[in-house]
């Protein structure tokens, strides 16, 4: 069987942050503790999708 969701503690994403290239450090962040789904809401997202003055973003 396989998991579809399965909760990352904190400390395993730090670790692989630490080891991960640019591109994945914010793939692993927005996912982990952005809350998007990966790869469908990471990667679809855009530039003008973010809101630089109420520091938020929206698809």
């Amino acid at each position: 069987t396989v998991k579809v969701n399965e909760f990352v503690p904190r400390e395993v994403v730090d670790k692989l942050m630490k080891k991960a290239n640019l591109v994945w450090q914010v793939i692993l962040g927005l996912s982990r503790y952005g809350g998007l789904r990966t790869p469908s809401e990471t990667l679809s997202l855009r530039w003008e999708d973010i809101d630089w003055e109420m520091m938020s973003w929206h698809s």
